[in-house]
């Protein structure tokens, strides 16, 4: 009788770490597209200031003559 006992912690333990090992996976690829979401946030970002810099210098260029 109190083998099953053992068994059934054993089987809880083993249960909780694999879904324990799967959240972990779970979050590596999350954290991964989560990196690759910032990089091309910051690409886009870099990409308009440019665009605004060169408006505003045009700008700035029309307005002196």
């Amino acid at each position: 009788m109190i083998f099953i006992i053992f068994i059934i912690l054993g089987a809880a333990a083993l249960i909780s770490a694999g879904v324990g090992v799967g959240k972990g996976v779970e979050g590596f690829y999350k954290m991964q597209k989560a990196e690759n979401i910032g990089k091309s946030a910051q690409e886009k970002y870099k990409l308009a200031r440019q665009c605004a810099d060169n408006k505003s210098a045009r700008t700035q260029q029309l307005a002196k003559e």
